[in-house]
């Protein structure tokens, strides 16, 4: 095993496999094949303690990609190896040849898979203690030992499979990933050495009467053929304002206890080391649970609410199911919300949510409406690499008012409106459509700005309105032409990746098109319908005057006869 240098004692001490620990390992691992090549969608080694039997391996599956290609496969499997077999084979990736175990040409020669390189943590041979397990790790491997191999960027050619939503929520199934919520752990390649000396650890609070000092419980459930003997526990008390106290002492049995200070106890932070002082352990701080509540309600009477027809919707029904008697039953004592840690605990809790104010910020506008213009305006000339106003009301007055605030005349600005504010009445020239002014406008605009404009064409895909600013975007409840005239909010948004995402799917959909062309389309069928003048109406109504009078007649002498 690695060992620290002479010259850093003090160093910390290293976390590391040892083969001997180990039995057996599955190695789950998903591809992408685009013709002949063959590119790591996913991989993890899992390694298995030497009292686990051998694990069973699930054979190759695949999902055709035909929009990519009549040759392009995503793929997936889980190898059994052993132990030693897996870890060499782990390193080797480290290196950068990553072979698909089991899998030969024609000729015999191992396939492999292309990636664009590794970044580690940390560095091998050291692995991460981690307290929370990642979403493919089994919840039965309670404070695993990990290691990471991540590609910073998938190579052009693999990110067409995970661009695929087909793809990707195959690729998710198969490996226990939602990758669309991981997304960095795409392409990537990860050992999870689980504890190999214990199965689990339990631990609890404890008061000890009468003098109500509290303490951990401890119980350790070991593996087979493995002891407590030798490690060492380290518990630390982490309070509002910094460490209350820090106690190391020899794990001594499987169950055992060990005081605290008097007091109460803050948060506590669990870390356990081999005799060779390497990390075996390590539980992030956390509170116990002092007391439990649980709300128990009978069910009562169930309603039949009706909902009216429209001229859009037929009218529907639905049940409600009302509420019976209710009764709440609590099991132990919550803290005095009167003690210091309590106290503390409040105040970090107040100055999280208005740090959280200060980076996500909100605003109420009513009757302010120079107050919301200026705050908008000065969003906008924040905006250094993109501006993106999505707006369905948008019209000529808006773009003068607030897009021309920007700091650079060379910003990309990009306009989102709607066909339904386009077509009525403009607010600056009502003789004329906002089209039709608009369109008039761009010459002289595009010396102050570069803009592009989109038009969502029937009825709008967009209902709310948006600023992009770089990467932030702003939601704002009121269209820009009202905004701070009416009560209304604006507030930016804390995940917009996704809303970024969706906004991009529907701007390349048949519910948008771009500014020539929709005015080109609108113009043309204005003027076919502008084509049907008063001497074209005149002679239809006169026809059809002709046509009416003859068919009345017929029916006369018809009738005539029959008299």
């Amino acid at each position: 095993m690695p060992t620290t240098s002479d010259s850093t004692p003090e160093a910390a001490p290293l976390t590391v496999v040892k083969i001997e620990d180990y039995g057996d390992a599955l190695v789950h691992l998903a591809w992408y094949r685009a013709d002949q090549s063959r590119f790591l969608m996913f991989g993890l080694v899992e390694l298995y303690p030497a009292e686990f039997p051998s694990p069973s391996e699930i054979a190759e599956q695949n999902l055709p990609l035909r929009r990519l290609g009549r040759r392009n496969y995503l793929y997936a499997k889980r190898i059994r190896m052993t132990a030693k077999a897996a870890v060499d084979w782990y390193v080797r990736c480290i290196g950068g040849t990553i072979e698909l175990p089991g899998d030969f040409d024609s000729r015999g020669n191992p396939k492999f898979l292309a990636a664009a390189g590794f970044v580690q943590e940390p560095r091998w041979p050291h692995l991460i203690a981690a307290s929370d397990t990642y979403p493919f790790v089994s919840q039965f491997w309670q404070y695993p030992r990990m290691h990471h191999l991540l590609q910073p960027e998938l190579l052009p050619e693999a990110k067409a499979a995970v661009q695929d939503t087909e793809g990707q929520n195959w690729l998710s199934e198969q490996m226990f990933v939602d990758f669309e919520t991981y997304a960095e752990l795409r392409g990537c390649l990860h050992l999870v050495a689980p504890n190999p000396v214990l199965r689990s650890v339990d631990h609890r609070l404890s008061t000890q009467k009468p003098q109500q000092q509290e303490a951990s419980v401890l119980r350790f459930q070991t593996r087979n053929g493995k002891s407590v003997e030798g490690l060492r526990i380290l518990l630390i008390d982490r309070r509002p304002t910094g460490i209350g106290s820090c106690t190391e002492i020899e794990v001594s049995a499987t169950e055992m206890e060990v005081l605290h200070p008097p007091g109460t106890t803050g948060e506590m932070e669990m870390i356990l080391r081999n005799p060779d002082r390497s990390l075996l352990a390590w539980s992030k701080p956390s509170g116990f649970i002092q007391s439990v509540s649980v709300n128990m309600m009978l069910p009562g009477t169930r309603q039949e609410i009706v909902v009216p027809g429209t001229t859009n919707s037929p009218q529907s029904s639905y049940l409600r199911e009302l509420a019976g008697p209710q009764t709440t039953v609590t099991v132990g004592e919550a803290r005095s919300p009167r003690e210091a840690i309590s106290l503390l605990a409040a105040g970090d809790a107040r100055r999280e949510l208005k740090n959280l104010d200060v980076r996500y910020p909100e605003r109420w506008f009513h009757g302010e409406e120079r107050e919301a213009a200026q705050f908008v305006r000065d969003l906008i000339a924040n905006a250094r690499q993109r501006l993106w106003i999505v707006d369905p009301y948008f019209t000529t007055v808006e773009l003068i008012r607030f897009a021309l605030s920007t700091s650079s005349t060379k910003l990309p600005v990009h306009i989102v409106t709607s066909s339904e504010a386009m077509t009525k009445k403009d607010r600056i020239d009502p003789t004329r459509t906002a089209a039709e002014v608009l369109d008039a406008q761009l010459p002289n605009l595009a010396k102050h700005g570069n803009f592009t404009i989109s038009v969502l064409t029937g009825s709008p895909a967009v209902h709310d309105r948006f600023l992009v600013i770089d990467d932030c975007v702003w939601f704002s409840g009121n269209s820009l032409h009202t905004i701070g005239d009416r009560a209304g909010m604006i507030v930016r948004l804390r995940d917009s990746q996704d809303l970024l995402t969706n906004l991009e799917q529907i701007l390349a959909s048949d519910r948008a098109a771009n500014w020539h062309e929709w005015f080109t389309n609108w113009r043309e069928t204005k003027t076919q319908s502008r084509g049907i003048g008063p001497g074209v109406v005149a002679a239809v109504g006169l026809v059809a005057g002709i046509v009416l009078i003859g068919f009345y007649r017929v029916l006369r002498g018809s009738r005539s006869g029959r008299e």
